[in-house]
């Protein structure tokens, strides 16, 4: 991991990203959105939520997904803000 600060490139390219995982999670079924996603695509769509949303609560970001607990997205939440991205 770099200690270099983000580029506005950098952020570009992390917006394209979730704009692309969030269309892809929105066109697959339920099942696969339970079962297929890796921790890091969870990590990136709630971070594109709260992105989207602002900052809201994990219950208000849990009703725009299927299958997702409010508690573990409250965790995502949290390990965001140790990051500086939340």
């Amino acid at each position: 991991m770099s200690d270099a600060p983000s580029t506005a490139g950098d952020e570009t390219a992390r917006d394209d990203a979730a704009r692309g995982f969030i269309s892809r999670w929105s066109r697959s079924s339920y099942a696969e959105r339970v079962i297929s996603f890796t921790l890091p695509e969870q990590v990136q769509a709630v971070r594109a939520q709260r992105a989207r949303l602002g900052p809201v609560t994990p219950e208000t970001i849990a009703q725009t997904f299927q299958g997702r607990r409010t508690k573990q997205i409250a965790e995502i939440i949290e390990t965001l803000k140790i990051l500086g991205q939340g």
